[in-house]
């Protein structure tokens, strides 16, 4: 087992891998981290107050000014900026923008202070006690605080041209070696973060030293690797970069590039909707997901942006924080087209909520979407828990899970595991009733036995609980819940799956959920009713069961509980289960019909695009989006009619026939370029919460926020993050200042 074990990791590094041993610790806590058919409408708030342009950015190195004008503005004393000022102190920066003041050495090196900030962020602009003793420039001059900064900066200056003589007489081959080792060290680190495998180490009481994968996988690769073991040999002992800081920096860096071409992509686009849901970590820290949906050659595409953590649940601090994030990324927010979030509050308020905060920001209106997904969820959530019977039901289903969860009780239970289920999802009520149909006959099979206690013995709590839950389960009702709630559930399942595919966006949507509303209207015939009755008494029979049918007493619909019922409702049948039958079906099919009624004049249009109507697609142009000619929509439309009919694509969209004439076709390609980047689910962002949990391991509990984004969204894009070459990550991380030249 070793050897295979070294042989799969040797395969993954290739015969010449290049890592370096060294201790990881997840524990730190020194982390660190074409146009447009959308017209330009300005954004009329500013988040973040702007630096000026025209001078040094921070980061940059230092670059005398050069002035090519002699003209500067003159303030209420006729007084202005004068150049020879510079000649005197060499850290003037002036900046034509602000007609202000700035001092380089402060920007650069110092740290912002309630007291002396003047020149590092508004600008000094007061000329007249410019060179005024004590005040002005001088005062500036011999703060303690600028004396720092300014060491700070004659001593890169002086380094950096020390290290500029010494990389003379460094030899070609030792850099060599040194990009060597610091590839290796890349790639295991760009190999854990893709596998979801954990860096930390274990701490070895008889050796006394810390032992994880990093570690491991070094000293393997150190065995197999002499260039390796060559290269490690020219590298200082205080600058193995192998520490907890290290990964972090190599692991932001990665993160930075992969997100780099997701954001290239969706500037790319036309336009793009924004993605955001919300979970906790172990630690109970709020972790957001932000994603974007975009077209990319003529397919709609959805993409995680960030992971990242929220230091508050309100909407106004949270819309801010998100707004400053995409800035921060660099996404062109003029191309925003819509959001799309889930339906709480914070989210969704017409009046304090992020979509409405959002809107009122940039100053413009921007669709919101109600994640259909979640929309789904409390159709079925309004089904079972406000009707007595399938909430009774689903009890029972939680006890049956509960039980055969039981160590004990799994030694004579041989059936498949029995689902749990999940509140938040009622996927999960699906697979929880999928699991005792299939396993039903081992379900009875295993609490005979224990109520029998022939194998093992189990005490009277077991016992008790066994017969209780065998008595539940052969009853009609129980039986009859069963089969029926499995067809239900089985109606909704389609449309479930394909509102979590990527491909799935808001034209093709709604035509989906008007079809599951039509299935389930099929199902309010008596017809079904009885279908469903003799699929009972088949799963009776195939069971050998002979349960008895309860006849309670007939009681009002729910439907009814806001009124007073003093008449005969039509409740002829004095059968219960036909009551409730048909109470489940109504009440899926009006929260269906309520909650997938869109007001919103814009998706409304949206819903209505596949009939290509230049008049009903109409109200798109009051978020920006330009319309083509009445004469370009009509060819295109004959276009796309007389190619649908052509055998195999059936399937294609309005987008996919028009890629190939998009030049004949420019205005309506566009258009509907745009259109499919309307989304109708958060689903991307709900898989993206699954990297996180596999990365979010109890191991790592005390491994800081983030560190945990990072990891997990390189986690899901391990795609592109493998994609990426090790020299590009080695040329940033280079680009400090480090201990040794490359």
């Amino acid at each position: 087992m070793k050897q295979n074990k070294q042989a799969r990791i040797s395969d993954l590094f290739g015969k010449n891998t290049s890592q370096n041993a060294a201790v990881s610790n997840d524990n730190t806590e020194s982390a660190t981290s074409s146009s447009t058919n959308v017209r330009n409408i300005p954004q009329t708030v500013e988040l973040v107050q702007p630096e000026p342009t025209d001078i040094s950015k921070i980061g940059a190195e230092y670059k005398k000014q050069v002035f090519q004008t002699k003209k500067f503005p003159k303030d209420k004393d006729n007084r202005s900026f004068q150049p020879r000022w510079t000649d005197r102190y060499d850290w003037i920066e002036y900046s034509g923008q602000v007609d202000a003041v700035y001092c380089f050495a402060c920007r650069q090196f110092g740290k912002s202070t309630t007291k002396d900030d003047v020149f590092m962020k508004t600008g000094f602009k007061s000329w007249k006690l410019a060179l005024q003793k004590g005040k002005g420039f001088d005062k500036h001059n011999e703060s303690t605080q600028h004396k720092e900064n300014l060491a700070s900066w004659r001593e890169k200056e002086a380094r950096s041209q020390n290290s500029t003589q010494i990389s003379r007489l460094l030899s070609n081959d030792v850099i060599e070696k040194r990009q060597y080792y610091v590839k290796s060290l890349i790639r295991i680190v760009k190999f854990l973060a893709s596998h979801e495998l954990p860096f930390r180490a274990n701490y070895d009481v008889d050796t006394h030293k810390e032992i994880g994968l990093f570690t491991e996988l070094l000293e393997f690769t150190m065995q197999t690797d002499e260039k390796l073991k060559e290269c490690s040999a020219v590298i200082p002992k205080n600058a193995m970069y192998t520490s907890p800081d290290i990964q972090n920096e190599l692991i932001a860096i990665m993160v930075e590039i992969v997100r780099e071409q997701i954001i290239a992509e969706v500037n790319a686009a036309d336009g793009f909707t924004l993605l955001v849901d919300g979970t906790k970590d172990k630690n109970k820290n709020e972790i957001i997901s932000i994603a974007a949906r975009y077209v990319l050659n003529s397919k709609p595409k959805e993409s995680l942006i960030s992971f990242e953590k929220s230091d508050s649940l309100c909407a106004d601090p949270m819309a801010n924080f998100i707004l400053v994030k995409l800035k921060e990324f660099k996404l062109e927010l003029i191309k925003l087209l819509c959001q799309c979030y889930d339906g709480a509050s914070v989210m969704s308020g017409e009046h304090g909520g992020i979509q409405t905060i959002i809107q009122q920001k940039l100053g413009r209106t921007i669709p919101y979407v109600h994640c259909m997904n979640h929309r789904l969820h409390l159709v079925v959530i309004a089904a079972i828990e406000d009707i007595h019977e399938p909430s009774l039901f689903f009890g029972q289903i939680k006890i049956i899970y509960n039980f055969f969860s039981r160590w004990k009780v799994k030694q004579v239970y041989e059936g498949t595991k029995i689902s749990k289920v999940i509140q938040t999802r009622w996927s999960g009520h699906k697979r929880a009733i999928d699991a005792v149909f299939n396993n039903y006959t081992e379900i009875v099979n295993a609490l005979h036995e224990i109520k029998s206690g022939t194998k093992f013995k189990f005490d009277g709590e077991d016992m008790a609980l066994a017969i209780g839950i065998l008595n539940a389960i052969q009853q009609y009702d129980f039986l009859f819940m069963l089969l029926f709630l499995k067809r239900v559930l089985d109606v909704l399942e389609p449309a479930n799956k394909m509102l979590q595919s990527r491909e799935m966006s808001y034209v093709t949507a709604l035509p989906l959920i008007n079809f599951t509303i039509d299935e389930l209207k099929k199902l309010q015939s008596e017809e079904s009713l009885h279908e469903i009755e003799k699929k009972t008494d088949e799963f009776i029979s195939a069971n050998n069961l002979s349960p008895i049918r309860t006849n309670r007493a007939t009681r009002p619909s729910v439907l009814l509980s806001e009124y007073v019922v003093t008449e005969t409702t039509g409740q002829r049948n004095p059968d219960q289960i036909k009551n409730v039958y048909a109470e489940v079906i109504n009440v899926l099919i009006k929260e269906m019909e309520r909650r997938f009624n869109e007001n919103d004049t814009i998706l409304q249009a949206i819903s209505t695009s596949n009939e290509m109507n230049l008049k009903s697609l109409e109200p798109l142009s009051s978020i920006g989006i330009e319309m083509p000619s009445e004469a370009e929509m009509e060819i295109a439309k004959s276009f796309v009619e007389k190619n649908k009919s052509v055998e195999g694509k059936d399937e294609a969209t309005i987008l996919t026939l028009l890629e190939p004439v998009k030049t004949a076709f420019p205005n309506v390609y566009k258009l509907y370029c745009l259109i499919y980047t309307f989304a109708c689910s958060t689903a991307i962002c709900e898989s993206s919460f699954s990297a996180l949990s596999r990365v979010d391991i109890v191991k790592r509990s005390s491994m800081n926020s983030k560190r945990l984004c990072d990891l997990s969204f390189l986690a899901y894009n391990k795609q592109i993050l493998n994609e990426v070459s090790d020299e590009a990550i080695m040329q940033k991380f280079s680009k400090d200042s480090r201990r040794i030249m490359f």
